[in-house]
């Protein structure tokens, strides 16, 4: 924000941050209590754009993929 805030009209929040993130990945996700959570059906498109970034979640170099997290859902 420090550095870009003034190349734009609005006020740059992590609230809009997020949602331009989701909208360029093509993620929807829906409102809990505890922020925006991404749906169980959109877990496939979560496995492309780890594979697609080369993002390896809970594993080492030296261990195979770990796949991602399990979502905590309420």
């Amino acid at each position: 924000m420090d550095r870009h805030g003034d190349e734009y009209e609005r006020k740059i929040t992590t609230k809009w941050i997020g949602n331009v993130i989701r909208s360029k990945l093509q993620l929807r996700a829906v409102r809990a209590s505890s922020g925006y959570v991404i749906q169980p059906e959109e877990l496939p498109k979560i496995d492309r754009l780890y594979e697609r970034y080369g993002i390896r979640i809970g594993a080492s170099e030296d261990e195979p993929d770990a796949g991602h997290p399990e979502p905590d859902f309420p």
